[in-house]
C-alpha cells in the first residue's frame, strides 16, 4: 500500500530539464563588463588624483616661495643666495634647474 502512495507522489511532480549548454552564461559579456569596470575605476582614480593635486596647489601655492632667498645670520662675505622662479632655480646667476619640488620641510631639485 505504501508503494502506491510513493509512486503517486513521484509521478505528480512535474520536472522539466533543459540541456546544460543553453543555460551557460556568455563569457564574452562577462569579460566585457569586467573590462568596463576596470576602465571606469581607472578613470575615477585619475580624476580624483587630478582633483587632489588642484586642491593641494590651492592650499599650498608655490608662488608664495618665488623670489630671492638670502641666508640669514651669516657673515656678509659668506652669505649665499638663490632665486626661485616658476620655471627655474638660479644660483650665482646660473640656471641650475628648470623644475623643483616643495614639501612642508624640504626643498628638492629633481
Amino acid at each position: 500500500m505504501s508503494e502506491g502512495k510513493e509512486s503517486g507522489i513521484v509521478s505528480s511532480v512535474d520536472v522539466t530539464l533543459t540541456p546544460r549548454s543553453t543555460i551557460r552564461p556568455n563569457k564574452w559579456l562577462e569579460r566585457a563588463l569586467i573590462l568596463l569596470a576596470l576602465v571606469g575605476t581607472a578613470s575615477v582614480i585619475g580624476l580624483y588624483n587630478d582633483l587632489y593635486g588642484r586642491v593641494q596647489d590651492h592650499i599650498n601655492p608655490k608662488a608664495e616661495v618665488f623670489g630671492v632667498w638670502i641666508e640669514k645670520d651669516v657673515a656678509p662675505y659668506a652669505r649665499a643666495s638663490f632665486e626661485l622662479g616658476d620655471n627655474k632655480v638660479v644660483i650665482n646667476n646660473r640656471v641650475v634647474a628648470t623644475s623643483f619640488e616643495l614639501s612642508a620641510k624640504n626643498f628638492g631639485l629633481p
